[in-house]
């Protein structure tokens, strides 16, 4: 603690104007982290948390421990008709409604994405069945929800049980394979990629 009159006016200012630079820095580290539209977590985090999780640098979970580690990549279904009927207020209005319905959906401890365009990917800490029920929870939220204007929309979901003896590009490609899975099966699903075998789990 600094005590009263240990230090000079010139110091206190230079401690103030050093005080104000860190509290900045840590404003523009925080926003660079975060997509600008949904407050979501964005690419280049993602990219950064999903290394660190794999090499087990930052633990996930409730108090760092995790039962298993499942990773999602969600499309919203037919998002350019919204854009091309709507315009793209109205899109952004459908991104920013589902991202907070990811949030009242899946826990405190998963990360959520704003992967790109209208995808979304979420790192449950979970193994695949557990995270299952929190997909589900989620898929059907969407497909309950009325979008102003828009009315319902759906999402497709691919998700992969992450093995940590995988590459990230192996298990995100599994994913994608899962979610292609997904859209060219009827849409508003969700399917699993379960050890290069892809099926319907919800």
């Amino acid at each position: 603690l600094l005590i009263e009159g240990a230090i000079g006016n010139s110091e206190r200012e230079l401690i103030d104007y050093l005080l104000r630079i860190y509290s900045n820095q840590l404003v523009l580290m925080g926003k660079g982290e975060f997509d600008a539209l949904t407050g979501l977590l964005n690419r280049q985090a993602f990219d950064d948390r999903m290394k660190k999780v794999m090499s087990g640098e930052i633990l996930v979970g409730r108090d760092g421990q995790a039962d298993g580690l499942s990773f999602a990549i969600i499309d919203i279904d037919y998002f350019k008709q919204v854009n091309d009927k709507f315009g793209h207020l109205f899109g952004d209005e459908v991104l920013l409604l589902m991202a907070r319905l990811m949030t009242r959906s899946f826990r405190q401890c998963d990360m959520l994405f704003r992967y790109g365009g209208e995808e979304f990917a979420v790192l449950m800490t979970h193994k695949l069945d557990k995270s299952l029920i929190g997909l589900e929870r989620f898929r059907a939220a969407v497909e309950s929800f009325e979008f102003p204007q828009i009315g319902h929309k759906t999402v497709s979901i691919g998700v992969v049980e992450i093995n940590s003896q995988e590459l990230l590009s192996t298990i995100i490609d599994k994913a994608d394979k899962a979610l292609y899975y997904a859209k060219n099966n009827g849409r508003n699903r969700i399917c699993v990629n379960d050890q290069g075998k892809t099926d319907f789990r919800a």
